[in-house]
């Protein structure tokens, strides 16, 4: 995190993508996916269909629907 702190540096987003680092390191999930489920939440959605159950599951604010779910 220290290198979003970095003088000059202009990171669009900030609070997301330092949310998402957040989620990274705090619950072993893929940057992306902390990254997609902190959108998806701040958009209202609760539902995600996922192939990366493990991870989406992990996530707060998020109901996994899976492939096996989907059908």
């Amino acid at each position: 995190m220290v290198i979003l702190n970095t003088p000059g540096l202009i990171v669009e987003n900030l609070d997301m993508v330092a949310g998402a680092l957040d989620g990274y390191a705090e619950l072993n999930v893929d940057y992306i996916d902390a990254y997609n489920a902190l959108w998806t939440t701040m958009q209202g959605v609760e539902n995600v269909g996922a192939f990366d159950t493990k991870h989406f599951s992990r996530l707060p604010g998020i109901t996994v629907i899976g492939p096996e779910e989907a059908r």
